[in-house]
């Protein structure tokens, strides 16, 4: 029989504190060293530690699954990886492009020469940490644990909606956009997981969303503007543009990321991959 203790461990409050303490420890303190080192988001010296952090995020969020879940890190499976990442790169890469294409078709849009190709290596990396920790934290952790206890639906509402809030204290955020957010990336990259039973979608359709924002049209990305090959400018009402916080806080996003997360949870019902909350399963 588990010990006090164990069960303690065991509930899913506990494991949800400890698993994101447990990964989000290592992932501030190389932002300090970013911060500290006066780095910003280019140059080989960036895009070094920005993989760093990547790498740093999946070794912490392994080893908190090791020894506190004392289980397989299923939902990191090496089987099926390169695939699932290449299509999750795909979908995110068509789904902002045809944002970015619907917003310049019904607003004033510009694009012109950016950056350049020097910041593309910067770009991509920074992409992928970003990638690689908000995933591993928010749907391999809050996600995953919320499912556990309380159900696919709930975990879906419940993630989502702390997704969209967090991003509420990014610069240029707004009531609008943090619900645009949780909409838009809470359902679809909750969708990817559910679907699939695996991060690597997920964390390929985050990456590609962000780099082809900002690395390749030069988009705003939730507030930060970190530069591209080329540098986009649109002008006219911030429901169809997203304003100063980027084109993520366009209806056009929302209408396209939701089109697409209904979908993946529709297959995934289909396969029966929802979980269904823990008293129903007695």
């Amino acid at each position: 029989m588990a010990s006090r203790w164990q069960r303690f461990v065991r509930f899913p409050l506990t494991r949800l504190v400890i698993g994101l303490v447990w990964i989000s420890v290592p992932f501030a303190a190389l932002q300090i060293v970013r911060e500290e080192a006066g780095l910003q988001f280019a140059g080989a010296a960036s895009a070094l530690l920005a993989l760093a952090i990547a790498a740093t995020s999946a070794a912490a969020y392994i080893s908190y699954v090791r020894v506190v879940e004392r289980r397989r890190v299923d939902e990191l499976a090496r089987d099926g990886a390169v695939r699932q990442v290449a299509l999750g790169i795909a979908i995110g890469v068509a789904a902002f492009s045809t944002t970015m294409l619907a917003i310049c078709l019904t607003a004033s849009c510009t694009i012109g020469a950016g950056d350049g190709a020097s910041v593309m290596l910067a770009t991509l990396a920074w992409a992928i940490s970003a990638g690689v920790f908000e995933e591993l934290a928010f749907r391999g952790i809050v996600f995953r644990i919320i499912e556990d206890g309380l159900g696919t639906w709930a975990a879906l509402a419940i993630s989502a909606a702390v997704f969209g809030l967090l991003h509420g204290f990014n610069p240029n955020a707004t009531i609008t956009s943090s619900a645009a957010i949780a909409l838009e990336a809470g359902i679809l990259l909750a969708a990817g997981f559910i679907y699939t039973r695996r991060l690597w979608l997920p964390i390929g359709m985050h990456l590609a969303w962000n780099f082809t924002e900002s690395g390749v049209f030069g988009a705003t990305v939730s507030g930060h503007s970190i530069g591209g090959i080329a540098a986009t400018r649109t002008a006219g009402p911030e429901l169809i543009t997203g304003g100063e916080f980027g084109p993520e806080a366009s209806i056009i996003a929302v209408v396209v990321c939701v089109s697409v997360a209904v979908t993946l949870l529709v297959l995934a019902h289909r396969r029966g991959r929802f979980i269904a909350p823990m008293w129903r399963r007695r």
